[in-house]
């Protein structure tokens, strides 16, 4: 195993400084170390707080790239900024507000260096209130190759748990502020590239997706960004309109779960 693992980090960040340390320590505290960590702040509005600690952060670990944009484009916008700054084999995301397991990079990037052909991966996450306590893997790991149909019913991926290579002529919708994720993932698979995802819990999630106080008021918002996505890819990869019909009543069917548990969630957290 090479000294440093040939694969470049970055993290979108934006009013953030509550959460982005515990994110780099997550990066600097792999087993096998990335060669490039590239952070790009969204221009942040809380008066120099994430700024401030993006500086600190910097001078502890002096081999971070810090990039500071003028403008707030979304975290895709600052995702491809990232990327296209990126300067090995394979590209890693990772959100402010998330951090991953010891073992992720050397589990996953192994996996995908002894399989070449696979041009994306994710893995499992869990959420968490505290302090992860990490399971030491051993080096047995099972993955499954993902289809275009179980993608087209669902986004299989969190976020920062993606590893891609960096070569993919693909990039996020810049503008697009809800699925943008969903919809990259999408035509990367549906362009025949490979995908798996590797059976391993190696990322923690420090907010749940839905259900928690505040956030049903956002839940349309992250619906249309989903079939947004769907009219996108159906137009580009000509998916039959009867097949992409049925897929949109299974989203809306879960969107319509989501509010319920939503809103018996907020209900709940009323009575208390």
């Amino acid at each position: 195993m090479s000294k440093n693992a040939p694969i470049s980090v970055v993290i979108p960040c934006y009013n953030s400084a509550d959460t982005i340390k515990r994110a780099i320590d997550s990066v600097f505290l792999q087993t096998w170390e990335p060669s490039e960590v590239i952070i790009v702040d969204d221009c942040s509005t809380d008066y120099g707080k994430t700024h401030k600690c993006l500086e600190n952060l910097k001078h502890i670990y002096p081999s971070i790239k810090l990039v500071l944009l003028t403008q707030n484009g979304g975290p895709g916008n600052a995702r491809n900024v990232g990327w296209d700054m990126a300067s090995k084999d394979y590209v890693a995301f990772l959100d402010s507000d998330d951090s991953w397991h010891p073992q992720k990079v050397e589990i996953q990037l192994k996996v995908m260096l002894d399989n070449k052909e696979v041009d994306i991966s994710g893995h499992n996450s869990c959420f968490i209130e505290d302090n992860p306590h990490y399971e030491i893997y051993d080096e047995r790991t099972q993955f499954d190759i993902l289809s275009k149909k179980q993608f087209l019913f669902s986004n299989r991926y969190a976020t920062s748990s993606v590893v891609l290579k960096r070569e993919l002529p693909y990039r996020f919708l810049s503008n697009k502020k809800y699925s943008e994720d969903f919809l990259l993932w999408l035509s990367i698979v549906l362009s025949n590239k490979k995908a798996i995802k590797i059976n391993k819990v190696l990322l923690f999630a420090y907010k749940k997706p839905f259900g928690v106080s505040g956030l049903s008021g956002q839940l349309w918002r992250m619906e249309r960004g989903e079939l947004e996505t769907y009219k996108i890819i159906g137009t580009h990869f000509n998916i039959n309109q009867l097949y992409l019909a049925l897929i949109k009543i299974y989203s809306l069917t879960k969107f319509t779960r989501r509010v319920l548990l939503t809103c018996a969630s907020e209900r709940g957290n009323g009575s208390e």
